[in-house]
């Protein structure tokens, strides 16, 4: 398939090609890497990405030191939780996203997304919210 423009469906049929790209790299070097946010016009798009080094635990290392401004506990990165009827695994916190600082990935491994930590906290604590 040859693209000729950019829009809301070609973006998105793109979407999961540039998350498992991203995710290939962020394995060969121990990294987590995050698509952030994306602008577009017919004839470019910008494509915003988060780096964060992993801890020598496997775990994101500011998780664990920021999780408790927002009432997690560092434990809780890597827990599957539900919200709006869809799983998702929680990867990793954005300290200075006050709004959304969450970060999840879905049951594809395909796309994240962020949240608010009350919706995170409500899923915890929802039945079956955790394995």
């Amino acid at each position: 398939m040859s693209i000729t423009e950019f829009d809301r469906s070609t973006l998105r049929a793109l979407r999961g090609e540039i998350a498992a790209a991203l995710k290939a790299v962020a394995t060969k070097h121990g990294i987590a890497l995050t698509a952030a946010g994306v602008s577009f016009d017919a004839q470019r798009f910008t494509l915003k990405i988060e780096g964060a080094v992993i801890g020598a635990d496997g775990k994101a290392g500011s998780f664990a030191q920021h999780a408790y401004q927002f009432g997690l506990a560092p434990g809780d990165l890597g827990k599957r939780i539900t919200l709006g009827g869809k799983q998702f695994t929680i990867v990793g916190l954005r300290p200075n996203a006050r709004k959304r600082p969450v970060l999840l990935e879905d049951g594809n491994g395909n796309r994240n997304v962020v949240a608010s930590a009350d919706s995170v906290l409500r899923a915890l604590n929802a039945p079956g919210g955790q394995p």
